[in-house]
C-alpha cells in the first residue's frame, strides 16, 4: 500500500477544514428538527436541546441549534434556576437517541480523521484497455471506489461515500440486502457499484473515449455496468493554490523586511506613507488568499455533491427500486438525486427538506420567464422526457438539459416534502404501472389524484412561495 501523501500547505488545511464542516454527521423530518428537551425562561425565551445537569441553583444545558441547509450547532450554557419558568423533558428512549446523536456530531473532526487514516486501501490499476495507470481502491458493502487521484482525496471520498450510503439506508431503507463480496447473498443481482473517481478532466475525457462516450456531463451513472464515473480537478486546483501560497509567503517576507527598514526612517509623513503602502499590500495578499480558499471550498463541495448525486442513482437502482420492482422515470430519478445531493449528513442520517438556494432562485426566474426556452419544462413534456433530454452531448444541448434538471428538482421537492409521496404505496403503484408501459400522463394523474393542469397550477404556486428553509410564504 502506498504511504499517505497529504496535500501540502494551505490546501491541506482547507481540505481538512471543509470536510469538518460537511462531515458533522441524521434522519430529521423534512422541515423539522430532532426531538429535544424544552426549556422556557420567565422572559419568554424558549430553548431546545439536552439538559446535562440540574441543581437547586442552576440548569446546565446543551442548546441544539438547527437551521435548514446548515450543520447542527451545539452550544453549552448554564441558566440560573430563578430564570427558568418550565422544563419539558424527553422520555428515556428519545433522550438516549438525542445523546447519541450529539456524540456522533464529531465537531472537532477527529473521528473522521481517524476513519480516513484507518481505511484499508489497496493498489489498483485505473483505466480501461491499454490505457491504465496506478491507482487506489477501497471496497465496502455498497461500492468499490477506484481512483488515480491523490491518496488524501481518495481516502476522504471513501469516508464520504460510506457516510452517504449509510444515510441513504436510514432515510430510504433497502428492499434487499447487498450481495456479499464472495457472491453469496439473497439475490443474483450484484449490488456493489463501481465508482471511478478520475483525477483530472483530461483523464476523464480519455476514459469516456475508451468507453465510446461523447458527453459533457461531469459525471454519470451507467445502470447496465452499475458504475459511476466522476471527474475531479481538486488535485490540479490544489497544486495551483499551493504555488500561489508560496509566492504570497515570499511577498510577505519581503514586506516584513521592508517594514524593518521603514522603522529606521524618521517619524513623519514619509514614514507613515510607507507603512500604509506595506499594510495595504499585506491586506491585498490576505484578500486574495481568502478568495482562493473560497474557490477551493466550492470546488470540493461541488465534487462531493456530484458524488452524492450519482451514488443516489446507484443506491436507488440497486436497493430501493431494483429491476422488476418499479420503473423509476428519468425525471424522478434526476429530481430526487438533486434533492439528496445537498442534504446534510449528521450522526449517520440525513437532514433534508430545505431548498437549495441556487436552484430555488433559478426556479423563480424560470417561473417569471416569458420565453419558452427560459421557462420550466411543461409537465406534460417532462413526464414523457427521454434519458437523452438530460444528457449534454454538445454545448447546444446544455440549455435543454438544464431546464429538464431544474424542473425535475422542483417536482421531486414538491412530491417529497409537500405531497409526502416518497416511499408511499401510491408511488409504488405509479412505478409499477409505468413498468407495465402505462401512459405517463394518465398514471401520474392517478398518483396525484387530479388533472394534470390543476396539479401543475398548484405545483407552480408552491414553487413561487417556497423559501430556502423548505417552508412556504403566502403573499
Amino acid at each position: 500500500m502506498r504511504t499517505l501523501r497529504p496535500l501540502h500547505g494551505i490546501v491541506s488545511t482547507l481540505l481538512a477544514g471543509l470536510f469538518l464542516v460537511w462531515s458533522a454527521p441524521a434522519q430529521i423530518p423534512a422541515g423539522g428538527s430532532w426531538k429535544c428537551d424544552k426549556l422556557q425562561l420567565k422572559s419568554g425565551n424558549v430553548f431546545h436541546g439536552l439538559i446535562a445537569e440540574e441543581t437547586p441553583t442552576e440548569v446546565r444545558f446543551y442548546e441544539v441549534r438547527q437551521k435548514a441547509g446548515r450543520p447542527t450547532v451545539v452550544v453549552f450554557t448554564t441558566f440560573a434556576r430563578r430564570e427558568v419558568e418550565s422544563i419539558v423533558k424527553l422520555d428515556d428512549h428519545e433522550r438516549r437517541r438525542l445523546t447519541q446523536r450529539l456524540k456522533d456530531l464529531d465537531p472537532t473532526g477527529k473521528e473522521e480523521d481517524l476513519r480516513v487514516k484507518s481505511l484499508d486501501m489497496k493498489p489498483a490499476l485505473f483505466g480501461e484497455g491499454d490505457v491504465k495507470k496506478e491507482g487506489l481502491s477501497y471496497s465496502s458493502d455498497h461500492f468499490v471506489l477506484v481512483s488515480n487521484a491523490r491518496e488524501e482525496i481518495v481516502r476522504r471520498a471513501a469516508v464520504r461515500l460510506e457516510q452517504i450510503y449509510a444515510a441513504y439506508t436510514h432515510f430510504l431503507p433497502p428492499r434487499r440486502r447487498p450481495m456479499k463480496s464472495n457472491g453469496e447473498g439473497p439475490s443474483q443481482h450484484k449490488t456493489t457499484t463501481t465508482i471511478l473517481l478520475v483525477q483530472s478532466q483530461a483523464d476523464y475525457r480519455a476514459l469516456l473515449r475508451s468507453q465510446g462516450r461523447d458527453i459533457l456531463n461531469p459525471a454519470f451513472y451507467d445502470a447496465e455496468r452499475n458504475e459511476v464515473v466522476c471527474a475531479s480537478e481538486l488535485e490540479q486546483l490544489g497544486a495551483k493554490l499551493d504555488e500561489m501560497h508560496k509566492v504570497h509567503e515570499q511577498k510577505l517576507e519581503r514586506i516584513r523586511k521592508q517594514e524593518g527598514e521603514a522603522k529606521k526612517l524618521p517619524g513623519g509623513e514619509v514614514r507613515e506613507r510607507v507603512f500604509k503602502q506595506l499594510d495595504d499590500a499585506r491586506k491585498e495578499i490576505a484578500l486574495v488568499n481568502t478568495k482562493n480558499e473560497e474557490v477551493f471550498r466550492e470546488a470540493t463541495q461541488q465534487l462531493f455533491q456530484t458524488l452524492y448525486h450519482e451514488a443516489f442513482h446507484a443506491y436507488l437502482a440497486n436497493f430501493v427500486y431494483p429491476p422488476g420492482t418499479g420503473d423509476v422515470p428519468r425525471w424522478m430519478n434526476e429530481g430526487l438525486a438533486q434533492v439528496f445531493e445537498t442534504a446534510i449528513i449528521e450522526a449517520g442520517e440525513l437532514r433534508v427538506g430545505h431548498a437549495d438556494p441556487v436552484r430555488l432562485l433559478r426556479v423563480k426566474k424560470a417561473l417569471a420567464a416569458t420565453q419558452k426556452e427560459y421557462a420550466l419544462v411543461p409537465l406534460a413534456d417532462l413526464l414523457k422526457a427521454r434519458p437523452q433530454d438530460f444528457v449534454v452531448a454538445h454545448a447546444s444541448a446544455r440549455q435543454v438539459a438544464d431546464r429538464h434538471y431544474l424542473t425535475s428538482w422542483g417536482l421531486a421537492h414538491y412530491l417529497t416534502f409537500q405531497r409526502r409521496l416518497l416511499g408511499s404505496k401510491a408511488l409504488e403503484k405509479y412505478l409499477q404501472a409505468l413498468g407495465r408501459e402505462g401512459d405517463p400522463l394518465a398514471t401520474f394523474q392517478v398518483l396525484v389524484g387530479q388533472p394534470l393542469a390543476d396539479f401543475e397550477k398548484e405545483f407552480h404556486s408552491y414553487l413561487q412561495h417556497l423559501q430556502a428553509d423548505g417552508t412556504t410564504a403566502k403573499n
